[in-house]
């Protein structure tokens, strides 16, 4: 969280319930105390509800479903690695219509930034938009090729932004494309079990719904001959790294 908060950047994630917090340390008035002053105060462990202090602000969020969220915030924690950076932390709790908790155990949340913290409502609204963030990647990567690009040479960099930049158009090209698949031309495989147009579903009937509505591959062409190098290019040779064997805690030189 280091790096992100000194390029600028906010960040808003979840915490494992078996992380331990603390409170700021104590002021000391009057003498200074003998040995090295106090950076950390009281710990706060998550799945210890007997060492979690009374929240600095609390509110209910009700659904229209008859859920409601109970959400609380304490706005000066730190960690133990970093205790001179305070942080903010939520605590989210879901019930269900009836009163009873729908998860064991409570959501824990953490804010770091250099913007206002989020609000209440705010923070347990913003939460499940990851979701769509992480499985947008995961489909990326797994279905659209994302980390499969390679690039050498001294325009990689350029290269690799492209191949980005062409892989987020394919998958906003699938989005748009969700109310063609409605189409009455279109006709949906039978083995297909679900009528929901998700980003994968829309990746096995983009071949329907080109065809269908008269969007045709190109016609093949004549390859011809590659005119190659011009003559008397000479290419640089890639660096070479001397090689290293480890061996205990001792390395040797090839």
């Amino acid at each position: 969280m280091a790096p992100l908060w000194k390029a600028g950047l906010n960040v808003f994630g979840r915490v494992s319930s078996k992380r331990t917090f603390y409170l700021p340390p104590p002021v000391v008035g009057g003498r200074r105390p003998r040995g090295r002053p106090k950076v950390r105060g009281k710990k706060i462990k998550l799945n210890d509800a007997r060492t979690v202090p009374t929240p600095e602000a609390e509110r209910t969020v009700p659904y229209e479903d008859g859920r409601y969220f109970e959400v609380a915030r304490w706005s000066d924690v730190r960690m133990r690695k970093w205790p001179g950076q305070p942080v903010v932390l939520y605590r989210v709790i879901e019930y269900r219509a009836d009163g009873t908790r729908r998860y064991e155990r409570p959501l824990w949340l953490i804010y770091l930034g250099r913007s206002p913290a989020p609000t209440l409502t705010e923070a347990q609204a913003i939460y499940p938009e990851r979701f769509g963030v992480e499985h947008g990647l995961r489909f990326k990567k797994g279905d659209l090729g994302l980390v499969t690009g390679q690039f050498n040479g001294p325009e990689a960099l350029d290269r690799i932004q492209w191949w980005v930049e062409l892989v987020a158009t394919v998958m906003w090209l699938l989005w748009a494309a969700r109310p063609l698949a409605r189409a009455p031309a279109v006709h949906w495989p039978t083995w297909l079990r679900s009528d929901q147009l998700t980003p994968g579903t829309m990746r096995k009937l983009a071949g329907a719904i080109l065809c269908k509505l008269g969007i045709g591959a190109p016609q093949p062409q004549r390859r011809g001959k590659s005119p190659g190098r011009p003559a008397g290019t000479r290419l640089a040779p890639r660096p070479r790294y001397r090689l290293y064997r480890k061996r205990g805690r001792r390395a040797n030189l090839l």
